[in-house]
């Protein structure tokens, strides 16, 4: 979701505190608009009206370690929405899923996640 305040829109990535930001701002009554999709790039995004006449943009970022983490502990717990991160076992250990994506992705999976998110709103 990309949040819009009056001078500025605020995107969210996945697994950076997204609805802790959203919450906090509304109780500040500082959110005038917002996006539909949970997370709205850039790209995406850049044709609509709310954004050409936002001087300002931000964005969370979180470190990879903990980011990938977060998205253990989510997906772990909603459901896994990216086969592609997916663990190859359910009933796994954390410390084996990190092995794992080491692994698969040695660049790191987080660079991969996001990698994909900017090349879906190309």
């Amino acid at each position: 979701m990309a949040l819009f305040l009056s001078n500025t829109t605020i995107y969210h990535p996945g697994r950076t505190a997204g609805h802790w930001v959203r919450k906090s701002l509304a109780l500040r009554n500082l959110i005038v608009g917002c996006t539909p999709l949970l997370h709205d790039t850039p790209p995406e995004i850049r044709h609509r009206s709310e954004v050409r006449t936002r001087e300002y943009s931000v964005s969370f970022v979180r470190h990879p370690a903990h980011w990938v983490k977060s998205l253990w502990i989510h997906e772990s717990q909603y459901g896994w929405t990216m086969d592609e991160l997916k663990p190859h076992d359910q009933f796994g250990t954390f410390e084996e899923y990190l092995k794992g994506m080491i692994d698969r992705y040695p660049d790191g999976c987080a660079r991969h996640y996001f990698s994909l998110l900017l090349t879906r709103s190309l």
